[in-house]
């Protein structure tokens, strides 16, 4: 499939004009190759964000579309708008790349908003997974180095390049790697690693321009090299919108309540005080809300009462 045939591909997926069968069979085609939806990330992109282009070209690439519609076949409604679409993303990757091959910089701003993640595909084919009301400002061209900003939390699969560093910027400082895994939480909270590898070795370089290199199964907290659990960080309600996994050894149930109330803004009473004291092990691995308080409450022989929207009382004995 030629360039212009993919874009306009993408184009009829962005009119919403494919029919259910045709969604799947679209879905089926990024899933074959990753420059698919690197493709459909930056066309989405520049399709939402408005750019600088001068009327006068819209307008004279529309004509030319039109002109060249032979006046006897008649073109169905969704063509026309597909049709223009591809004229208008044509015109934007285009103005795209000039801002690319200019020496001034090109930003594209990806941003997380509630409690949603937001999945990244960055052009040289580096994964980002964005926590929920992060941002994240990328910057080309990419030639000496390939430069981002970082606001609040993400996890970073970096393909390697050797001639490019891999820096993020943030409050913090500057995280520079070739290519690895980890996780950066830049936020300002108690007991929480400010970066975690999993694989590979990170330099960070703070506002003062001290600098620690991280390798994996460790992090950084207040800036210096502690050892970590590779699966679970030292808080491990900073990452669980990542990997959904919980994991409990003799903790007890006061911290457990404080947790889920955290992470699935619910609200858990208890009857009787003493159950706060209770303790509790086990492994939760993306498990609804309802299914870790049947899982609490089964352990510890207590009862469920469900008091309101997203509210529960555990009433019991306790332990």
């Amino acid at each position: 499939m030629l360039l212009e045939e993919k874009f306009a591909y993408i184009a009829s997926y962005l009119a919403g004009e494919f029919n259910q069968s045709e969604v799947v069979a679209f879905e089926d085609w990024l899933a074959s190759d990753p420059a698919h939806v690197q493709l459909l990330n930056e066309a989405e992109v520049l399709w939402k964000s408005p750019l600088d282009i001068p009327e006068a070209n819209s307008e004279a690439a529309w004509e030319k579309v039109k002109l060249e519609i032979k006046p006897k076949v008649k073109l169905l409604p969704r063509l026309l708008r597909a049709a223009m679409i591809i004229v208008l993303i044509g015109l934007a990757i285009g103005a795209f790349k000039n801002f690319n091959q200019s020496p001034k910089e090109a930003m594209v701003i990806y941003q997380s908003t509630g409690i949603d993640t937001l999945h990244v595909l960055l052009q040289d084919s580096s994964r980002v997974v964005l926590a929920p009301n992060s941002q994240l400002e990328v910057k080309y061209p990419w030639t000496i180095k390939r430069g981002m900003t970082l606001s609040g939390s993400a996890f970073f699969e970096v393909e390697r390049d050797k001639n490019r560093p891999f820096e993020i910027a943030t409050n913090k400082g500057i995280f520079e790697v070739l290519g690895t895994s980890f996780f950066v939480q830049t936020k300002d909270a108690p007991n929480q690693n400010l970066l975690s590898v999993k694989t590979g070795r990170v330099k960070f370089v703070n506002n003062d321009l001290e600098q620690v290199e991280v390798v994996k199964g460790f992090a950084i907290k207040n800036e210096k090299a502690i050892a970590v659990n590779e699966i679970i960080l030292l808080d491990q309600t900073d990452s669980f919108w990542l990997h959904k996994k919980l994991f409990y050894s003799n903790e007890r149930v006061s911290q457990i309540v404080e947790d889920l109330e955290k992470l699935y803004r619910t609200k858990i009473l208890t009857e009787d005080a003493a159950i706060l004291n209770c303790r509790f092990s086990g492994k939760f691995n993306n498990n609804s809300l309802n299914e870790i308080i049947e899982i609490i409450a089964f352990a510890l022989d207590l009862e469920i009462e469900n008091i309101g929207q997203n509210q529960f009382s555990l009433k019991g004995s306790g332990c």
